[in-house]
């Protein structure tokens, strides 16, 4: 099981990974607070500038199993895969773990 600090989303296994490749690339990535909408504690969601940015770094890291830090809701994890695939790479296998704060610095998930 994976213990991570922070929230963390897996996105596993892009298709089309041909069964004979001899690397398999994994990636973890602190996307920052990427929220679709804005919260209590944190006023602003990810401009839509930010989001691209985001996008085209995780083309250029081409993962085959992407975990993500600082990750907003289910909802926002929903939306970057969209338009991830919209743009060509697909994750179809998805995790969205959520943690919870006990205190300060310390985070059970």
């Amino acid at each position: 099981m994976l213990k991570p600090f922070g929230l963390i989303i897996l996105l596993t296994f892009a298709t089309g990974w041909p069964a004979h490749t001899a690397t398999f690339r994994v990636a973890a990535y602190n996307v920052e607070t990427y929220l679709d909408t804005p919260t209590e504690s944190r006023p602003y969601a990810k401009s839509p500038e930010a989001r691209a940015k985001i996008r085209e770094s995780i083309h250029a890291l081409n993962p085959d199993v992407l975990a993500l830090e600082e990750m907003g809701t289910t909802n926002a994890l929903l939306e970057l895969r969209a338009s991830l695939k919209a743009e060509g790479l697909d994750f179809p296998y998805w995790e969205h773990v959520y943690c919870i704060n006990i205190a300060p610095k310390i985070k059970i998930c």
